[in-house]
């Protein structure tokens, strides 16, 4: 394609707050760019799935069953629920209203380091959370 491009820009374009990205700031914005990149890992190693049963009503359980000794994606997924799930990162308060964080997408990703766990609870006992890791 190649040539020169010219285009007409009016600064009531902008909204408050933005700048104009001109050539001479392309560098720093490639640099910063440089900078994001390097910081994305893909994720490899062999994923691992299960499904947890939330036996007993307002009780913690840890996901994944088997945790991973990397850094780590979880992936956790209502498949038969009737109650209301919670989840939280501690385990030592019962599950409530007041305690623990609602499960109100079908879906919830984390992003966690080696050998760590998040914890789920349902007010209903027997519900049923599928769930898969994968190492980043």
């Amino acid at each position: 394609m190649g040539g020169t491009r010219t285009f007409t820009f009016s600064e009531d374009t902008l909204s408050p707050g933005e700048t104009l990205a001109i050539e001479s700031k392309q560098d720093t914005a490639n640099s910063s760019l440089a900078g994001i990149a390097a910081d994305v890992r893909p994720m490899s190693g062999a994923g691992i799935a299960g499904t947890k049963d939330l036996t007993s009503a307002n009780t913690w359980y840890a996901l994944p069953s088997s945790v991973p000794s990397s850094d780590y994606v979880l992936v956790v997924s209502k498949e038969n629920v009737s109650g209301q799930v919670r989840w939280s990162f501690d385990n030592t308060s019962t599950p409530s209203s007041t305690y623990g964080n609602k499960f109100s997408t079908l879906d919830i990703i984390f992003e966690l380091a080696a050998n760590q766990v998040v914890y789920f609870s349902s007010s209903t006992a027997g519900d049923d959370l599928n769930w898969t890791t994968k190492i980043i």
